[in-house]
């Protein structure tokens, strides 16, 4: 028997429109490539809801060659690890669930005060891709805009 996902909520500060939640599940989640029942080390879940275009435009990555996402969590993640992230977009009423793997990682106590987190860097194909193209769309020309983000 599988055993359920445990998700603990990750409390935001005041000033961040978003939730992030995480878990992890010792076991493969089908339909997910990456993961396997014989997976080795836990496949961590992330759940994000973002609230907001600046929100998104503050949390996408796309200086990433496949684009990615910055997720707040306080949980300590290594360079290279495999992440299930389940989306919400603002009034989206579709979950975009993705894997992706950690491309960037801001600990806590970071310079300039940035919010400690992780960025997941999307996979070339597949559902990855599909959430890219999602975010482009509702950014439009703001993806090239020079304001500040979670991670630059």
């Amino acid at each position: 028997m599988t055993p359920p996902l445990a998700f603990q909520p990750i409390p935001p500060q005041a000033s961040q429109p978003y939730q992030a939640q995480t878990a992890s599940a010792p076991f493969g989640v089908p339909g997910v490539p990456g993961t396997s029942d014989q997976a080795q080390r836990a496949t961590t879940v992330l759940s994000l809801t973002i609230k907001s275009k600046s929100a998104l435009f503050a949390a996408f990555m796309p200086l990433l060659l496949n684009g990615g996402l910055f997720i707040p969590t306080s949980k300590r993640y290594n360079l290279g690890d495999e992440v299930l992230v389940m989306l919400m977009l603002m009034d989206n009423p579709n979950k975009f669930t993705f894997s992706g793997t950690v491309a960037w990682i801001t600990p806590a106590g970071a310079q300039n005060s940035k919010v400690q987190g992780i960025g997941v860097h999307f996979k070339a194909d597949g559902p990855g891709s599909t959430v890219r193209k999602k975010i482009e769309g509702i950014l439009g020309n703001l993806v090239n805009s020079s304001r500040p983000t979670h991670t630059i």
